[in-house]
């Protein structure tokens, strides 16, 4: 799959060179928002901490690489913090630390960063570009590390009256780049192929999925792009499903059910009235699972009109697609309904699967609910089989209903008698 344009489109291994439109491959792994006041306020604490450090580190070696270090040592430092010099030491560092950031990301990009300025923090950025692990850390740390070395170099040389105001240089950029430590720090931990996007306010990061999660995240975002969702609102909407369907227990409500009943669906696509909502409403109908609970459907529901409406979608796409997942309480749509009938009948599909994988859907059913003792069990769900088979039809659509009913009814049947004996 094309990751859309990029720099250096030439080269074989363009999965790791700076795009502009991400994989559908790659999943949201998380973000830091400076915006957020909590993170903000973390990060300037650290930095004032770190000022101090800083300070008398450099202080220390000054002394140390000085011919003739400055003769009250701390004191000497803290006599070149008169107003106006730090003032300007402020200023000259912060802009000059920004160019640098912005000159890397011009370099990888090929295009004019962006810079911008808050109350507590400056930024340069490039908003419309995802940047591949070690290029990001470059842009990141460069101007801790060139502005660091630039002022090393200098120490040993430069006139004794003017020390102090290197070291105030040294000390304020290092301890401004306690942010772009850390997420460096944070990244040479990650794989080689994560991408960062920075926008400034905030860094967003984001990891190569196993192909199953892949593959659905792909389905994932072909449906809600042509919706017209923000591409970043998307995945992070994409990256909140998968941790729901992926907790601990699930085995059959998991994201491979979603995915079947979502096949099932496609082949009964032509029939709905509005699919896309039949599609949205199979995503959303088990991400609430707990198998202790009674109220999942409804819990589910309650999640998608969290959800939905922050991706953009307009109240009356909420109701309905909260209703369809509803729907699933009892797996019985009304008169004419097609499309619950379509999203209810595809839900059920395993019901019909060949003897084999009807046994492992069943047994990996028994593990979500493996706290029930085991006669509990058996009589439950002799009870939901039952249910099933006395009904008229177990498929609402025409379609299903020639192709499924037999085999799921011979299924569920010979399940009965097993349980039964």
């Amino acid at each position: 799959m094309s990751v859309g344009t990029e720099r250096d489109s030439s080269s074989p291994q363009n999965k790791i060179k700076s795009v502009k439109e991400l994989s559908s491959g790659y999943v949201f792994a998380g973000e830091i928002d400076v915006q957020n006041r909590r993170v903000i306020l973390a990060l300037n604490l650290i930095g004032l901490v770190m000022l101090f450090v800083f300070g008398w580190l450099f202080v220390q070696l000054a002394e140390a690489v000085r011919p003739e270090p400055p003769s009250s040592g701390l004191s000497t430092f803290w006599d070149g913090l008169q107003p106006l010099w730090l003032l300007l030491g402020i200023v000259g560092v912060f802009v000059l630390h920004e160019l640098i950031h912005g000159f890397f990301f011009w370099l990888f990009t090929g295009d004019r960063p962006q810079f911008g300025l808050h109350i507590l923090y400056a930024y340069a950025a490039a908003p419309d570009w995802y940047l591949p692990r070690n290029r990001f850390i470059i842009a990141a740390a460069a101007p801790f590390i060139l502005i660091t070395m630039a002022c090393l170099a200098l120490l040993p040389s430069i006139a004794p009256q003017a020390v102090s105001e290197l070291l105030i240089i040294l000390t304020l950029n290092a301890a401004g780049s306690v942010g772009d430590l850390l997420v460096t720090g944070w990244l040479i931990t990650q794989p080689r192929t994560t991408m960062v996007n920075d926008t400034g306010p905030a860094v967003s990061f984001y990891m190569e999925a196993e192909p199953a999660v892949a593959v659905m995240s792909h389905r994932w975002l072909d449906l809600v792009r042509s919706l017209g969702v923000d591409e970043g609102k998307a995945r992070r909407a994409f990256a909140d499903l998968v941790a729901n369907y992926n907790e601990e227990g699930r085995y059959y409500h998991n994201l491979a059910h979603i995915s079947l009943v979502l096949d099932t669906a496609n082949e009964l696509s032509q029939l709905a009235k509005d699919y896309e909502k039949v599609q949205l409403a199979i995503w959303y109908h088990d991400v609430i699972y707990d198998p202790r609970a009674k109220d999942n459907e409804a819990r589910s529901a309650a999640y998608a009109q969290r959800q939905l409406p922050a991706l953009g979608f307009p109240a009356e796409t909420v109701t309905r697609v909260s209703d369809l997942i509803l729907a699933t309480t009892t797996h019985l749509a009304e008169d004419g309904d097609i499309d619950a009938q379509i999203m209810l009948d595809a839900d059920l599909a395993p019901l019909a699967y060949d003897k084999a994988l009807f046994l492992q859907q069943s047994e990996a059913l028994r593990e979500e609910f493996s706290y029930i003792p085991e006669e509990e069990y058996r009589q439950s769900r002799i009870r939901v089989l039952k249910t099933f088979l006395s009904r008229e039809r177990i498929y609402q659509t025409d379609q299903l209903y020639s192709e499924l009913e037999a085999k799921a009814r011979s299924n569920l049947q010979n399940s009965l008698n097993e349980l039964s004996q």
